[in-house]
């Protein structure tokens, strides 16, 4: 297969070196058009080809999903807590944002959550008891360093970062997440000079970043701060399950709470949790983004316009929504809802969301999903398929009884006695493509390689987090690992796993 030699935007072309000199490469030495600049280029850069020749791979950076970080605080007597994963439902107001967008409390993070309730052998031995599966990122980072002792793959290093998931991923990017050291210091960490000082000691001189959901927005983020200079330090993203365009379960979650129950809402109740999503950015990016719309053609909320109370609904906004505009007109005006209903703060009723958050958040992806990836930089798509996953909230006009008198009910012993009003209620509309959490569409949205697989979701502490591990013992993982190792821009499509 040739190449035509293209510039690019540095002015530099990549090209191959060899016996009959310098011939088209994609992810070749990079080199000076002018021939003054080309031997200074080709010394500096000679030392990666050897490894390239040999196909060994580049160290992986992972970068852990929406939820997927511990977060903890120290009170006044310089106690840690963990209040992420949550031990009690108490845990969950410290999860709280204010309205500018900073946490309410002092909260850092040092790992990812490689087990549920490792820290915490009682809520373990229970958990197990009555057979939950405890693992989210585990399995995974085991699986990694089995990589890193064998001699086939000749894999060297990998690492995670761990972050503040509440944040908009562009300000993870700029402003760093707080994190604690190995030696007990707090300080601020950025990704970006973690990639670039993992770049320094790969194999290859770049990284690949290997990114589980909301991971992947936040390595997109960090693609698009280095600019044109991001293929100097990184060679691939591997994105699995990542919401690129965002997901129609996060509506559900944020306006009523809906999956966020655990522990019999000793751990986690959906008043709480609901109260705590509609302050974090982060969960904003979640939501279904202008370019969602362009690549799904199925509407994200429907109103049944026979109901008393959604027939009002269908009339502002239309039976149903398929346009970003006129999701953010239904998300910030829901309130209204509390006064016609008298069911304020229900959750039943969908609770009012923030118009600065959700104009960050489309401000966010206009740059995420407008984004391409720079000549010489592989992005590839890993979206799952043959689950049950939310693709719409369908709302209904049905009824919520009023509790009856004492008397009444002595008397009548019958619900019949009992008035009733009328109530909104919401069903939540599946389909099999997608991976449980993120429909296909928006999980492969940008034209990059495509695969499918069949990722198990499985929930945990309330939320659905993806496991990777089938994906990645998988041969497919083996087959874009020596891909990208070996340098190539294009991976074949595996006719299975």
């Amino acid at each position: 297969m040739g190449f035509t030699f293209t510039t690019w935007p540095n002015g530099y072309r990549p090209v191959e070196i060899g016996l009959a000199g310098l011939s088209p490469e994609p992810n070749g030495t990079q080199v000076k058009s002018n021939a003054a600049e080309t031997i200074p280029a080709v010394l500096i850069n000679q030392a990666y080809l050897p490894c390239r020749e040999t196909g060994c791979p580049s160290d992986v950076l992972f970068l852990p999903g929406f939820e997927g970080s511990r977060l903890y605080y120290r009170d006044v007597l310089h106690r840690e807590h963990q209040v992420w994963e949550p031990d009690v439902f108490t845990d969950i107001p410290y999860l709280k944002m204010n309205a500018d967008g900073t946490s309410k409390y002092p909260l850092y993070t040092k790992d990812i959550i490689g087990t549920i309730q490792e820290h915490n052998p009682l809520a373990t031995k229970i958990a197990n008891t009555f057979g939950k599966n405890l693992d989210v990122y585990k399995s995974f980072t085991t699986y990694l360093d089995t990589l890193v002792a064998s001699s086939t793959f000749k894999f060297q290093h990998w690492q995670s970062y761990p972050y503040d998931w509440r944040y908009d991923v562009r300000d993870i990017v700029n402003n760093g997440t707080t994190t604690m050291m190995p030696d007990g210091t707090i300080k601020q960490v950025y990704l970006k000079d973690t990639i670039i000082a993992m770049a320094s000691s790969s194999p290859t001189g770049r990284v690949t970043l290997v990114a589980h959901s909301d991971g992947g927005l936040l390595a997109k983020a960090a693609a698009i701060s280095f600019g044109a200079d991001a293929p100097k330090y990184i060679d691939h993203i591997i994105m699995v399950g990542t919401p690129q365009l965002g997901t129609p379960s996060d509506i559900a979650a944020m306006l009523h709470g809906d999956e966020q129950e655990a522990g019999m809402g000793m751990v986690i109740d959906a008043h709480g949790a609901r109260a705590v999503a509609d302050t974090l950015p982060g969960a904003y990016g979640l939501l279904p983004s202008t370019a969602y719309f362009a690549h799904v053609s199925d509407p994200v909320v429907s109103f049944d316009s026979s109901g008393t109370l959604t027939q009002t609904l269908a009339s502002n906004y239309g039976s149903t929504l398929t346009t970003q505009n006129a999701l953010a007109r239904f998300l910030t005006d829901a309130a209204q809802l509390d006064a016609k209903l008298g069911h304020a703060g229900a959750l039943i009723t969908p609770q009012a969301l923030s118009q600065t958050l959700i104009d960050k958040a489309s401000a966010t992806h206009a740059a995420l999903d407008s984004w391409v990836q720079p000549w010489g930089l592989v992005v590839s798509t890993i979206a799952g398929w043959g689950q049950n996953t939310v693709k719409a909230l369908s709302y209904t006009t049905g009824s919520s009884r009023i509790m009856c008198s004492s008397l009444t009910f002595v008397i009548a012993l019958s619900e019949d006695a009992c008035a009733s009003t009328p109530a909104i209620s919401h069903t939540l509309t599946e389909t099999q493509d997608g991976d449980g959490t993120v429909v296909t569409g928006s999980a492969a949205g940008g034209g990059e390689e495509i695969f499918t697989s069949m990722l198990r979701g499985i929930k945990k502490m309330g939320r659905d987090i993806l496991s990777i591990k089938i994906f990645f013992q998988a041969r497919l993982y083996r087959t874009l690992l020596q891909t990208f190792s070996a340098g190539r821009t294009r991976v074949t499509r595996p006719t299975s796993l």
